[in-house]
């Protein structure tokens, strides 16, 4: 019967390709089945990929402001732990001096600057601050014994550390 359907018609070329199809086990309406779930797959695929990438993005910004949160709070931990050293350094030279023992408060007073001249002054390159600071250390230590032998005395320090790490 379809057969002879197909021999009625005109357009001989459209009739074998539907027959084509047809005999390959397609009709009209199953393609279009078969279009509208691969569309529905698609859109399903596209939605699942949008809400997955929304996530991400959700867990990365939340993971980032909680790990920044982590590093400020340290940054102001050794802030406010460096201000305390300089009340407590501060507080024990004001005493020696109160006491009138000059010598022990210019030794309180030397330990910081020894350390700054290891970690700081003696790299100073071209920054100028650094270079201005170095400089007036030098002046000081050149006139200050107790200056000179504690900068001496953590330099020798350095030295040992920087052999034992090599």
């Amino acid at each position: 019967m379809r057969l002879t359907a197909l021999a009625q018609t005109a357009n001989l070329p459209a009739v074998l390709s539907r027959a084509r199809f047809d005999a390959c086990g397609f009709s009209r309406r199953g393609s279009a089945l078969a279009t509208s779930r691969t569309m529905k797959t698609i859109i399903i695929s596209l939605v699942a990929l949008l809400v997955g990438v929304g996530i991400g993005w959700y867990v990365g910004c939340t993971a980032s402001n909680a790990e920044t949160e982590k590093e400020v709070g340290s940054v102001s931990e050794a802030q406010e732990s460096a201000a305390a050293m300089a009340a407590a350094l501060a507080a024990d030279t004001v005493r020696f001096i109160d006491s009138g023992d000059t010598r022990k408060a210019l030794q309180c007073l030397s330990t910081p600057i020894a350390h700054y001249w290891t970690e700081y002054a003696i790299y100073a390159g071209t920054n100028s601050e650094r270079l201005k600071v170095r400089s007036y250390i030098e002046q000081w230590a050149s006139t200050n014994q107790i200056v000179a032998a504690r900068i001496s005395n953590d330099m020798v320090y350095v030295n040992y550390i920087d052999a034992k790490m090599k």
